[in-house]
């Protein structure tokens, strides 16, 4: 699935052990605004995603204010009668180093000898 927002905040990195096979964890959550024409700017326009150990190195690059393209797999856990949902994002794209500056002027000086 794939989600556009302004990167809002970076939280800390969490650690910890897990208790069944006594292996460390990490994983960083961040808070987006949503940017686009959808139905999610019509109520909360804020979305969280979790990024895992292995792609926390691409969160370093992130800048709050940004604007992003978010790949995200969608999962949903049920526990004692209620079900969580977690966006677990593993790809981001800066939509602004992608935009044209169009307010450059062209110089068409044409002094050339040839």
């Amino acid at each position: 699935m794939n989600l556009t927002g302004k990167l809002i905040k970076k939280n800390q990195v969490q650690t910890g052990v897990n208790e069944k096979n006594n292996t460390e964890w990490k994983n960083q959550t961040l808070l987006f605004e949503h940017v686009g024409n959808n139905f999610l700017n019509e109520w909360n326009n804020k979305f969280a995603v979790k990024v895992i150990e292995k792609n926390l190195d691409k969160v370093e690059r992130l800048e709050a204010g940004n604007i992003y393209d978010v790949k995200v797999n969608v999962s949903s856990r049920e526990f004692n009668g209620k079900y969580y949902t977690t966006l677990n994002a593993w790809s981001f794209v800066n939509k602004d180093l992608m935009k044209v500056d169009t307010n450059d002027e062209i110089d068409t000086n044409d002094d050339l000898p040839f």
